[in-house]
């Protein structure tokens, strides 16, 4: 989760405050106008890009705090795309408990992409397939590594297509259970969860939480790598802002496939 988190700080700016070591509102108003800038390209009748840092502290050695939202739109002929990020923070906060907090939405028509009945397929078999993946990724912690999937609502209409589902996913370590080849202190969290709630032809909202491990010694580097990728946007590095305006680009050319994509008729 220490990439998903570092990944959403170099990808999702306009307005901001910013605490310690000298880093001064300005030199985050100058950050998210030369954000503005390099995604001015991307603005047009059809399309929308931006991103707002609202809180932003780090110290030596690691990230402190973080509050950021950002959102991408696009229309076309056949869909609508839209990321909507309306809240993505992180408090390391004492150091007991450090929390990482995600909210918002996808909007697009899953029918027009999909079809209907890949759609209706693949939602058959939606918990052994969110299990799957998150087992899959959780495997080097073994029996440590507690999956939880569990679906609240599926809704299908009169012809037996689903039209809605709701769910949540969860995860906790259990650092008694570790194998021997990994250490409690390299353990970034300690537990997430992620509720999910989708929508056949509108998308779907999430909500997602994740709890940080006090133990954690970063013997790997890990929170420095994230506070590193972070002052560098502060300070203007190139390669940041080059990555930056990369990943928008690239989901600008994702979401051109979406709305473009020509619905198959059944």
């Amino acid at each position: 989760m220490q990439k998903i988190l570092l990944s959403l700080i170099m990808s999702f700016g306009l307005s901001a405050t910013a605490f310690d070591e000298g880093i001064g509102s300005d030199r985050l108003l100058n950050l998210n106008k030369k954000v503005s800038a390099l995604l001015q390209p991307l603005q047009n009748p059809q399309t929308t890009a931006h991103m707002t840092f609202f809180e932003i502290e780090y110290n030596a050695k690691r990230v402190l705090s973080l509050v950021v939202n950002g959102l991408f739109d696009k229309s076309g002929p056949y869909n609508h795309a839209k990321v909507d990020l309306q809240n993505l923070s992180y408090q390391y906060g004492d150091g007991s408990a450090p929390t990482l907090k995600a909210k918002g939405s996808v909007e697009m028509d899953f029918t027009r992409l999909l079809g209907q009945d890949q759609l209706n397929a693949m939602l058959a078999e939606v918990e052994a397939m969110l299990s799957g993946y998150a087992s899959n990724y959780l495997k080097k912690y073994g029996e440590a590594a507690t999956v939880s999937v569990k679906i609240h609502r599926k809704a299908k209409d009169a012809n037996g297509n689903y039209v809605s589902i709701a769910g949540d996913v969860s995860v906790k370590i259990d650092f008694s259970k570790l194998p021997e080849s990994i250490k409690a202190e390299d353990v970034f969290w300690t537990e997430a969860t992620i509720n999910i709630s989708a929508h056949a032809t509108k998308g779907f909202t999430f909500e997602g939480r994740g709890i940080g491990h006090p133990g954690f010694k970063d013997n790997s580097g890990q929170e420095l790598k994230l506070r590193n990728g972070l002052a560098q946007l502060v300070s203007l590095d190139a390669d940041a802002l080059e990555e930056l305006v990369s990943f928008f680009f690239g989901i600008n050319t994702a979401a051109d496939q979406i709305v473009n994509h020509k619905p198959r008729v059944r």
